[in-house]
């Protein structure tokens, strides 16, 4: 094996690289990670969905979106560098105006006609129906107050 280097002589990876990789991966897994899916970002970019309740009667809750939402396309505005490779991000913010009907609208829109690459949902009622068009996608979603139990 040459000094520095992560393969032996023979080109093969040394077993320290391959037991780091293996556990970080076994550690992705079990915390039930969702890795996003870099092959279906459409060239350089990646393309972020999120649902929310800007208005109707969970509106109150959100009220620090939309200041957030200007903090994550300033801190997104170089892109997102994964992999040594730097993605453009595009963020798609949607409002089901805390109905879960609507909710089943806006998944179709993020997920059939806008192609997101991951969706956020931030409202619990809108989880269920953007969950499952995206599960049936294969389109990785994360919601940040589902299941509920983790606060209790």
């Amino acid at each position: 094996m040459t000094e520095n280097s992560k393969t032996t002589a023979s080109g093969r990876l040394d077993r320290r690289t391959l037991l780091k990789a293996a556990g970080a991966t076994g550690l992705a897994s079990a915390m039930n990670v969702p890795l996003v899916n870099i092959a279906r970002a459409a060239g350089n970019t990646l393309k972020i969905g999120w649902v929310g309740c800007l208005s109707g009667v969970r509106a109150q809750f959100a009220e620090p979106d939309p200041w957030i939402h200007e903090r994550i396309k300033a801190r997104l505005k170089d892109g997102l560098k994964i992999g040594g490779k730097t993605y453009q991000v595009e963020l798609v913010f949607k409002d089901n105006q805390s109905d879960p009907n609507r909710s089943s609208v806006i998944a179709s829109e993020l997920v059939l006609r806008e192609k997101c690459d991951l969706i956020l949902i931030e409202d619990g009622d809108a989880q269920p129906p953007v969950q499952e068009l995206a599960d049936a996608r294969g389109i990785p979603t994360i919601s940040t107050q589902v299941p509920w139990q983790g606060w209790m």
